[in-house]
């Protein structure tokens, strides 16, 4: 019999096979004793946590890339460099209003 663990650390003894060994499956407990639970397999053995497998010649974290020459690209890259700028300058005119307020104040 094979040894697992519940949450509360009860342990669950299904039947010795390969199969069961890092992986999931679902069971029926058929009895207890003070120190263990026999169970008997429900369901085929998984591994939830494994990804799919990708497609030969494709690469893991990156997205796909877009090549079409449509004219939303253009303003993608525009945005991208408008957005830094408006918000550098916003900083630089707010740190000047304040450096004009507090000199007519002295």
């Amino acid at each position: 019999m094979t040894r697992f663990l519940t949450l509360l650390f009860v342990k669950v003894l299904v039947p010795m096979d390969p199969n069961y060994m890092g992986k999931m499956v679902e069971v029926r407990i058929v009895s207890a004793s003070k120190f263990s639970l026999m169970s008997e397999p429900l369901t085929s053995p998984k591994r939830p946590d494994v990804p799919e497998a990708l497609e030969k010649g494709q690469i893991s974290g990156l997205a796909p890339s877009n090549t079409s020459s449509d004219p939303g690209a253009a303003s993608s890259s525009l945005s991208a460099i408008l957005w830094p700028v408006l918000g550098i300058s916003t900083v630089i005119g707010l740190r000047l209003a304040w450096i004009i307020y507090w000199r007519g104040r002295r």
